[in-house]
């Protein structure tokens, strides 16, 4: 390789160095971003302000499948967990505890959905905090408009994935920024 060619790919990667490093810095604020959503979900309420949480205990035999409802709106809507994988049918194992986290401003509880595995769903009522599943058929039927809206929901939270990746891509523009324009040993 002559020295003029090694002179053009040094130049070549340098520039791809710096446009890395550049949209690492406009891209930055994605970092910011995964960074509150972290101190959201770990601290005790440092941004959300009317975040409420409500604890279901299942002292029932059977695992159950919960999902939070809100009817703000008028129509039943299963309320988003935002960190959460799993949106709706979160399995609660007998003598388990779950706690579900939501906005009481935006969208305050209505009730919270219990299905068994078979798809039979009755309705806890939101109130008192914490909840105990005593039996599955203790509890009132679950109106069907309620039973469409949890059909109707996506299952699972892909957006927090996507979030977190692109958290990540800043990291890995300025990280990546570092190895491009490494002199190669001969």
């Amino acid at each position: 390789m002559t020295n003029s060619t090694r002179a053009t790919h040094s130049k070549v990667r340098s520039i791809i160095r710096w446009i890395m490093v550049i949209l690492g810095f406009i891209t930055s604020p994605l970092l910011c971003m995964g960074g509150l959503l972290l101190a959201d979900a770990v601290l005790p309420m440092p941004f959300g302000l009317f975040k409420t949480e409500i604890s279901v205990e299942n002292k029932s035999g059977e695992t159950l499948y919960l999902t939070p409802i809100t009817t703000t709106r008028g129509e039943p809507e299963v309320i988003l967990q935002m960190l959460a994988l799993r949106l709706r049918d979160v399995p609660l194992q007998p003598n388990g505890m779950l706690v579900f986290t939501y906005d009481a401003a935006d969208s305050p509880l209505t009730g919270m959905a219990v299905c068994r595995a078979g798809g039979e769903c009755r309705l806890l009522e939101g109130y008192p905090n914490p909840q105990t599943i005593a039996s599955f058929e203790s509890l009132p039927a679950l109106e069907a408009d309620w039973k469409t809206a949890i059909e109707t929901y996506p299952e699972y939270n892909f957006v927090a994935l996507v979030l977190l990746l692109l958290c990540l891509l800043p990291v890995g523009l300025l990280w990546g920024s570092t190895y491009v324009d490494r002199p190669r040993s001969p």
